[in-house]
């Protein structure tokens, strides 16, 4: 739902020696944009928060890309994933939006950190130790007496060459 209002500008100018201020009307649209996180109540909020904008400007979101909820204990992180506006999926953070009709832009989170693909020991980086691991559990299985789900990272349900291969393709990031 949109809202029109009308703002009233007052002209000023000098004639002669006399002083004339005459009103000039002009219609103003503003559009509703609902800013939200899923799931809720996660602190910080992203920013700007829910408001109302004028029609065809534009405004910039940022959601945090760490939240927490109700805590800063590690169980009650989240990760900033995607931005849902209008049932549409944006990836980028911040995500510029246009005023131009109501909007619902939703900050989307997952619980607890995401490491990058290959970083099977979660310390935030592929390196030598992402791959001496995945070839100490080379060839197990979930049946397997040695077996550590973080090293099959394609979920084949096998740690094999494959995921080596996905480890050594991140490797340094």
């Amino acid at each position: 739902m949109h809202l029109k209002t009308s703002l009233v500008v007052f002209s000023i100018f000098l004639l002669s020696t006399i002083l004339v201020i005459t009103p000039v009307a002009r219609a103003c649209v503003l559009y509703y944009l609902h800013v939200d996180t899923d799931p809720k109540g996660l602190s910080p909020r992203p920013t700007p928060p829910s408001g109302w904008y004028v029609e065809c400007t534009y405004v910039l979101l940022e959601a945090p890309t760490i939240a927490w909820y109700n805590s800063t204990a590690l169980d009650r992180m989240y990760t900033f994933y995607y931005w849902e506006v209008d049932g549409e999926r944006f990836g980028e953070n911040p995500l510029m939006i246009h005023m131009d009709e109501d909007h619902c832009a939703i900050a989307v989170y997952v619980r607890g950190p995401i490491d990058p693909v290959g970083d099977v020991n979660w310390d935030g980086h592929i390196n030598i130790r992402d791959l001496t691991l995945i070839a100490d559990y080379f060839g197990s299985t979930p049946r397997s007496a040695r077996y550590l789900e973080s090293c099959d990272i394609n979920k084949d349900g096998t740690i094999d060459i494959r995921d080596l291969t996905i480890a050594a393709k991140y490797f340094g990031t």
